[in-house]
């Protein structure tokens, strides 16, 4: 088949042959239009029907802008149908060879047809999806009803004798929010937060949480202080200050942050002790009633939680710690023997669970989002691969801990924890999406279809399953960003990226000198010059912006 260059000479064509016209837009860097290119276009279906029935015509964004112009505005690639007078009957993106083909015979008679008259026939023949680990965005809203059910509709929280937050739930409602504007969810994120931080749960003057309340209106508060709830409650502030503006939020926030660095924190390794108790007002080490242990799991969850606050907060400091725990945690806590170790006591101790593996995958994966750092890309894949291979279970699902030939007892038992499998479930597909590798996408996503029969069973915990199952029913807005690491331009583009709140997002910095590689697995354009970022979704991209204004225009 022959594709023509100019729209007026493949309008003339038409013409003379009664066909209609198809005219492809793309551009290089575009997911889909590689797909199309390498697949779809190459179907030998669906270069008959192009052949026989269609005159075409190719036109790059870049080199042909007076089309793009014309006809651009939805992304790349844009298949659309024209009239032998050059308008538009109907459009689609990209399209696998059996819709193509169903396509394209739809509209093979429509050469002569007014504008507009094949989006009736195109309408009821979107793409179909469906894979053998879909799992139904209902179930998702299933989830988010049972949580708004059985919450405290006066104080906010859940449970009746000991009250608790449950950070994942409060995160669940806001991702919903932000997609549905449903007001309960508002509501149920806003006054659970405001009742907490005004509660006894909140040591206000010091900073930080108690573990739960004894009361409902979050009084009688117990009386430890840990690190992995604190972590949990951190970010759960920090993104409803993100999403809703409010201010009290970034104060409270901000407290936990300090009771980290100036109780918590451990003077030789950096990293923060698990736990503090109502009757020490000292650094935990040593420390009358506190647990002078240095965890993995509670570790990476706070360097996820810091991170976010960097950019929050506008506080570098904070993505400067994150950063430096985080390296410590992967140079000392993962071993060829053992994969990831528990605990650090000089030495690493422990074999690591499958919570130390998901929590430390989360940590890498948002120092790569929030700060652009590539150094953990490796490790990362490494350690989603080596947990996928060594814990996965028949269904699909992650054991809690690798097999251990000599374990006796319960050690012999090996359980299913859905909360854990949600959350290295998302960070699996956010990795995924990263390296461009599909493989950690779809492991992903089987990860949670394991659990589409029985979340119930898991009560509140199935909170986060209900989210990450919300965040595989939409493609993430993927935002790379290609520059100087560090440069001022390459920065104010990445924070633009990352400032507002969005549900779903990958966002991804890529400097020529250090990531050839990457930027020439996702065919990004070479140019030397000022720093450019590149937004699409899915197959379909969405454009490309070189200053902070034009990328939240992009994202508007």
């Amino acid at each position: 088949m022959h594709w023509h260059i100019s729209l007026d000479e493949a309008l003339e064509r038409a013409k003379e042959r009664g066909t209609p016209v198809l005219l492809y837009l793309r551009t290089a860097w575009s997911p889909g239009c590689r797909a199309l290119e390498t697949g779809s276009l190459r179907d030998l279906q669906v270069l008959g029907l192009l052949d026989r029935h269609y005159t075409c015509i190719k036109a790059d964004k870049d080199e042909q802008p007076e089309l793009e112009q014309s006809y651009g505005g939805l992304g790349w690639p844009t298949l659309l149908w024209l009239n032998h007078e050059g308008k538009p009957l109907g459009h689609a993106s990209y399209l696998p060879p059996r819709q193509l083909s169903q396509r394209l015979m739809l509209g093979a008679d429509a050469g002569t047809s007014p504008a507009g008259a094949l989006e009736e026939c195109f309408a009821g023949q979107e793409i179909s999806n469906s894979a053998e680990d879909e799992v139904p965005l209902s179930l998702a809203d299933e989830v988010l009803e049972h949580l708004i059910a059985s919450s405290d509709p006066v104080h906010g929280g859940w449970g009746k004798r000991q009250k608790f937050p449950h950070p994942e739930a409060l995160h669940f409602a806001t991702v919903r929010w932000s997609r549905t504007g449903d007001e309960r969810l508002r509501k149920l994120v806003l006054c659970t937060l405001e009742a907490m931080e005004q509660g006894a749960i909140h040591d206000a003057s010091k900073g930080g949480f108690f573990r739960y309340a004894g009361k409902p209106d979050w009084s009688e508060p117990s009386e430890e202080k840990p690190l992995g709830a604190n972590a949990g409650r951190l970010l759960t502030y920090l993104e409803a200050h993100q999403a809703f503006a409010a201010s009290s939020f970034a104060e409270t926030a901000l407290g936990i942050l300090n009771w980290l660095e100036e109780t918590l924190r451990d003077q030789e390794t950096g990293l923060w002790y698990a736990c503090q108790d109502r009757s020490s007002d000292s650094p935990v080490k040593g420390g009358a009633g506190g647990n002078p242990a240095l965890y993995t799991d509670r570790n990476a969850l706070a360097v996820e939680a810091l991170l976010k606050a960097a950019v929050v907060l506008d506080q570098n400091k904070w993505q400067e710690r994150a950063l430096d725990n985080l390296t410590f945690l992967v140079k000392n806590l993962i071993t060829v023997r053992a994969g990831v170790h528990h605990e650090w006591k000089g030495l690493p101790q422990l074999p690591g669970m499958l919570s130390d593996r998901a929590a430390l995958l989360r940590a890498m994966v948002q120092a790569m989002h929030s700060a652009g750092d590539n150094r953990f890309l490796v490790p990362a894949v490494t350690l989603a691969r080596g947990t996928l291979a060594s814990m996965s279970a028949p269904d699909g699902s992650l054991l809690d801990r690798r097999h251990q030939p000599a374990a006796r007892g319960s050690l012999t038992e090996r359980p299913e924890n859905i909360h854990w499998n949600a959350l290295f479930a998302e960070a699996c597909i956010r990795l995924g999406h990263m390296a461009r590798a599909k493989e950690l996408v779809r492991d992903g996503r089987r990860i949670l279809a394991a659990f589409q029969n029985d979340w119930r069973r898991f009560g509140h915990w199935s909170a986060a399953w209900g989210r990450a199952v919300d965040l595989m029913n939409a493609h993430p807005l993927h935002i790379t960003v290609v520059g100087t690491s560090g440069a001022d331009d390459t920065r104010s583009l990445q924070l633009a990226a990352l400032r507002p709140y969005v549900a779903n997002r990958v966002v991804q910095t890529l400097d020529p000198a250090k990531d050839q590689a990457l930027i020439e697995h996702a065919a990004l354009p070479q140019w030397s010059g000022p720093a450019r970022a590149f937004v699409h979704q899915g197959l379909l991209a969405l454009g490309e912006a070189r200053d902070p204004v034009e990328l939240e225009r992009l994202l508007g």
